[in-house]
């Protein structure tokens, strides 16, 4: 196995660049992934690995475990002087990946006939991103739909929260949000705006259509206004105690969870 000892090689700086760039990511359509179990989870879901980068102590922990990715992805051993440099955990396990995006959308045209989608506006946190996705597959939903000013799917954070889930589930990012609901509504697709309002619908009483999409609000500012009237359904969870309100991610899960039962 070929060895990286500078930090300065290309390979090095290209994890770098990606790893902190969105536009970059995308300008190049590849993304990161840090750790043993992400990076299985990548490759045993389709994902081609460009390369690997492992440290000598994790090649030798796993090469029994990792076999088939060693045999089959173009592989380098780096010192734990870069480990440190790439690395973007507190606790490293000494192996990286640069990734090619795997195109999961799906066509606005499959919400039309039955399902059940949540649809995040704006999230700018990446956990509460990544924590979402990873329920959303948890309880069931059929796929998730992103604006395209919600954090990005392929963040390195946004892929740790959701533990592997943002490598099955079906994504789709849109660019105008009341245009995709109008849309929607044209076609009998149900909407329902998460919101913090007591003359709403209580989530406990509220029914789901068979095709339905569930709009999760940035974490500062929720839905806009004009969002919310342009929603078939505005729909809240009703606070018992002094809770004023729910983290965003904790919100959706809750709602989330409803709308599957």
């Amino acid at each position: 196995m070929e060895q990286i000892t500078s930090k300065e090689n290309r390979w090095v700086k290209e994890y770098v660049k990606l790893s902190h760039s969105k536009s970059y990511r995308e300008e190049k359509r590849l993304f990161t992934v840090e750790s043993v179990k992400l990076i299985q989870e990548a490759f045993e879901n389709g994902i081609k690995l460009e390369m690997v980068f492992v440290t000598k102590s994790c090649y030798e922990k796993k090469s029994q475990e990792l076999e088939k990715l060693f045999q089959t992805t173009n592989c380098y051993m780096i010192s734990s002087d870069i480990e440190k440099k790439i690395s973007q955990t507190m606790s490293p396990q000494g192996i990286f990946a640069i990734c090619s995006m795997l195109d999961k959308t799906f066509s606005v045209d499959t919400i039309y006939h039955k399902g059940k989608y949540v649809m995040l506006v704006d999230l700018q946190d990446s956990g509460n991103v990544g924590t979402i996705i990873r329920t959303a597959e948890a309880v069931g939903m059929d796929g998730i739909i992103l604006t395209r000013s919600t954090c990005d799917y392929f963040n390195p954070k946004v892929i740790r929260g959701s533990m592997g889930s943002v490598f099955r589930m079906p994504i789709l990012v849109i660019d105008d949000v009341n245009g995709f609901l109008d849309n929607l509504k044209e076609n009998n697709v149900k909407t329902y705006a998460s919101v913090l309002d007591e003359t709403a619908q209580d989530l406990l009483q509220s029914e789901f259509a068979s095709s339905s999409v569930l709009l999760i609000g940035n974490e500062g500012n929720g839905l806009s206004e004009d969002v919310i009237a342009n929603c078939t359904n505005p729909i809240t969870i009703k606070m018992r105690g002094k809770a004023e309100s729910l983290n965003a991610s904790m919100a959706a899960c809750i709602l989330m969870w409803e709308m599957m039962k």
